[in-house]
């Protein structure tokens, strides 16, 4: 009977082997002609050697700064060729990141472009961006640590990251669930316990410009979403708000939130992968956003005047009439870095709630604008 059995199984064994789907090739053909009629064979070398500005359209970065950048990262990314294969180059493995964060294509594409396996593509943008942010976020998004450098960007804002005045990240927070709000992500995140520990060296209390009294904390701004404290201005809630000065200081805040708006607006222009679903997991997701984030600050700081969008891009204030006028990228939104639901109501400190009614009576005093009554009274 075991013996029926056992010829019964292999009988069943075998027909099942026979009918699998055989492998064709080990590698396929087209994969073997990758050195001779790749893309980085046949357009990304002629780029790079005849027609720079196509290289720029296609990678978002100049050559000069293709190469700044492969010298930093190469050390992370070169791999050694085997026995059985040559490894695929570093400027290669650079050049197939860059062009999935500045466009977005598919990894299948990107494959056929590259005559790569759609794994190997993979893999390859994944071990790239970690190296991105691994080498260059010290160089190009350092949280500050002295007051030399908080005085440097006191114009800085945050909405789940923390930018200077010239549009570039000084802190970013990636990968808390999106079903959180800001103030939940920001109550879990790193800059929001060492800004109430006091271990970033912000500048002693001094008083606003145009005042002698009373010394007032440096501060951060954010949007409805984050707790009042005495490091961090929030808007006055409701539409319907008391007194004129509450209605000035919301605008002056919201003015000052569009910096970071502005960065997030630039940022999604330039590596459009941020504008579609990123068709990986979670945890690779997050670092292809923060080399995003890092390569943003690269290009902002080596190439900021051929990397910034064409006027009309961001918004324009008009520091005369007070005018805003929305920057062509809010059409086209943040992508994939929408906006989240609201946090929950909190009950600010006493010491929080002062130093914002400081600062609204600031706004409509010494620190008032010409025409922002004017403006105020026009819009609302």
């Amino acid at each position: 009977m075991e013996e029926l059995a056992a010829i019964a199984f292999g009988y069943v064994y075998m027909k099942r082997k026979a009918k699998a789907k055989r492998r064709r090739f080990w590698v396929h053909p087209t994969l073997l002609r990758r050195s001779t009629e790749g893309a980085w064979a046949l357009l990304m070398k002629e780029f790079c050697e005849k027609y720079p500005e196509k290289h720029k359209e296609c990678m978002r970065v100049s050559v000069e700064s293709f190469d700044h950048i492969l010298g930093i990262i190469r050390p992370h990314i070169d791999k050694q060729d085997t026995k059985f294969r040559k490894a695929i180059s570093s400027d290669q493995r650079l050049c197939v990141t860059l062009t999935f964060l500045a466009t977005g294509d598919s990894f299948k594409t990107l494959a056929n472009l590259f005559r790569m396996g759609q794994s190997t593509v993979r893999g390859i943008i994944y071990d790239t961006s970690q190296a991105i942010w691994v080498a260059m976020k010290d160089l190009y998004l350092k949280t500050p640590s002295t007051e030399e450098e908080w005085f440097h960007i006191a114009k800085g804002i945050v909405l789940r990251a923390m930018c200077d005045a010239s549009y570039r990240f000084t802190y970013v927070d990636v990968g808390t669930s999106g079903r959180w709000s800001d103030g939940g992500t920001f109550d879990n995140c790193s800059l929001k316990h060492a800004m109430a520990a006091g271990n970033l060296n912000v500048p002693n209390d001094c008083p606003l410009t145009g005042t002698e009294n009373p010394n007032m904390p440096f501060v951060l701004v954010g949007d409805e979403a984050f707790p009042l404290k005495n490091w961090l201005m929030r808007l006055y809630p409701g539409r319907s708000l008391d007194t004129f000065g509450k209605r000035i200081y919301n605008y002056r805040l919201s003015r000052a939130r569009r910096t970071i708006e502005n960065t997030f607006g630039i940022m999604v222009s330039r590596w459009r992968c941020l504008r579609r679903t990123l068709p990986m997991t979670a945890e690779h997701a997050q670092i292809v956003v923060l080399a995003c984030c890092v390569l943003h600050n690269y290009m902002r700081t080596e190439c900021c005047s051929s990397y910034t969008p064409p006027p009309g891009a961001c918004d324009v204030i008009d520091n005369v009439a007070g005018t805003i006028v929305d920057g062509t990228w809010r059409a086209e939104g943040y992508g994939i870095l929408g906006d989240v639901a609201l946090a929950t109501a909190r009950n600010p400190t006493l010491s929080a709630t002062t130093t914002r009614e400081h600062f609204t009576n600031y706004f409509s005093t010494a620190g008032a604008l010409e025409w922002q009554e004017r403006y105020i009274r026009r819009t609302n």
